[in-house]
């Protein structure tokens, strides 16, 4: 069975780490049968997350949001 990537396995500061995140659950998406295509840099963005640490950030802040990120 497919690994889920964990956001801290990545470098925190810098879109490199962000985009190798992106592409690392995409991949695992297609491995689980999900749509990967619902994975975009662009949806992070709507959330104001542009690193790794602001990532972990919104998890941190907001336990209750249902967006899988």
């Amino acid at each position: 069975m497919a690994q889920k990537p964990q956001a801290s396995d990545y470098p925190l500061q810098g879109k490199k780490g962000l985009v190798d995140y992106i592409a690392d659950m995409k991949a695992y998406d297609v491995a689980v049968g999900k749509n990967p295509n619902k994975r975009g840099l662009h949806n992070y963005k709507e959330f104001g997350i542009y690193s790794i640490q602001d990532l972990i950030d919104f998890r941190t802040n907001t336990p209750w949001s249902r967006v899988d990120l």
